[in-house]
């Protein structure tokens, strides 16, 4: 079962369809991020894990430049596990578990602020990144990605 929770009444019959009320709109809301963000998680943790068992972020990273490298570090190791933190610092019931997660990020407005700055940095990373690949020759570019190798 999906962790969504069950933010619905039974709000009678239309017609013969049965319809429910939604309560809490934010609740609601709440459970359909935190579990997209299993998106972002699941991936991630795959990708540092195959990249630290085959040596990617060792010598696989000597081909990039220097401004690549400390980007790709930057969001790798800074920016993704702390959008994750601090999504996880706005969830009353993972602060109640945790609550060393308020005093790090300041609270939740604080953390809410970092959250969404942090997301903006990423959204711009991936559109500068997907414009780069596609100007560098998309179809050589996704090879490599996909295939490991380049022509």
């Amino acid at each position: 079962e999906l962790p969504i929770s069950r933010n619905y009444h039974h709000g009678g019959f239309d017609g013969e369809e049965r319809t429910y009320n939604i309560f809490n709109k934010n609740g609601w809301a709440r459970s359909l991020h935190f579990l997209s963000a299993w998106v972002l998680v699941v991936p991630g943790i795959l990708y540092v894990l195959t990249g630290a068992a085959r040596g990617h972020f060792g010598r696989g990273f000597s081909r990039y430049g220097a401004a690549q490298r400390r980007t790709y570090l930057l969001i790798v190791f800074v920016a993704t596990p702390l959008i994750v933190l601090t999504g996880l610092t706005m969830s009353p019931a993972v602060t109640a578990a945790a609550p060393a997660l308020l005093t790090v990020f300041g609270g939740h407005q604080s953390a809410r602020t970092i959250h969404f700055a942090v997301f903006v940095a990423l959204t711009v990373f991936v559109v500068v990144h997907v414009i780069l690949v596609a100007r560098s020759g998309l179809r050589r570019q996704m090879r490599a990605m996909t295939f490991g190798r380049m022509r």
